[in-house]
This record gives structure tokens, C-alpha cells and sequence, in this order.
């Protein structure tokens, strides 16, 4: 669909990497930065630094908590909610996200529309 791809977690590195390997992810994704690489940061700053990197004409933050909504809102970012993670979905819906998923291709269909 022509967007760039990439992950602000606040996992460690190896985490998500036993994830990338498992499902062979690393091929859709340009960029992953988790708290290892900036361990005083948090969330919010890991994607402020992606943004500053990409520095691309519109993004969106998916997730699926209260912090990645946090983080959306620290870097004025329309949130997508998916509700497949850690986040309840009573919680998530209350944050008034720009949309939500249940699952993983409704996020190609909600990009499809504001492209």
C-alpha cells in the first residue's frame, strides 16, 4: 500500500525478535526500536525519534494500549486500537481512537481509506 512500516516497543530486543523470526516479519518492517535503544525514553519518545527518522507526510500509531495511545497523542498521531493484544476492548474504545480493529487485515482496509 505504499507506507513504511515500523515498531516502537517496550519490549527488549530479543523479544521481538524471537517474534520477527518466528512469523518472518522483517521483511515488511523498515525500522524497530525498542527500549534498549533508548532505556530512559519511554514509548512516546522511541516514536518521536521514528518520526524523526522518517520524517513522513502522515502516520498513524496502532496499538493496543494505554501507552501506545499516549504515545499517539505525545506526537500528535491518530490512534488505531486493535484489540488482539494486552489493551480490553471497553478500555481501548473509551480513548476515542480514529478507528478500531479486531483484526490484523482490517488495518490494510482503515489505511486503504485514508490514503
Amino acid at each position: 500500500m505504499g507506507f513504511n512500516l515500523a515498531i516502537a516497543s517496550n519490549c527488549r530486543r530479543r523479544y521481538w525478535q524471537s517474534i520477527f523470526n518466528y512469523f518472518n516479519l522483517e521483511p515488511l518492517f523498515k525500522r524497530v526500536l525498542c527500549i534498549e535503544d533508548y532505556p530512559a525514553g519511554g514509548k512516546a519518545y522511541i516514536v518521536s525519534k521514528l518520526l524523526e527518522e522518517f520524517k513522513p507526510d502522515r502516520a498513524f500509531l496502532i496499538g493496543d494500549t494505554l501507552k501506545d495511545w499516549e504515545a499517539a497523542q505525545s506526537n500528535g498521531l491518530p490512534f488505531i486500537a486493535c484489540l488482539w493484544g494486552y489493551g480490553k476492548e471497553e478500555d481501548l474504545k473509551a480513548l476515542s481512537p480514529f478507528a478500531v480493529v479486531k483484526e490484523f487485515p482490517q488495518i490494510g482496509q482503515v489505511l486503504n481509506i485514508v490514503k
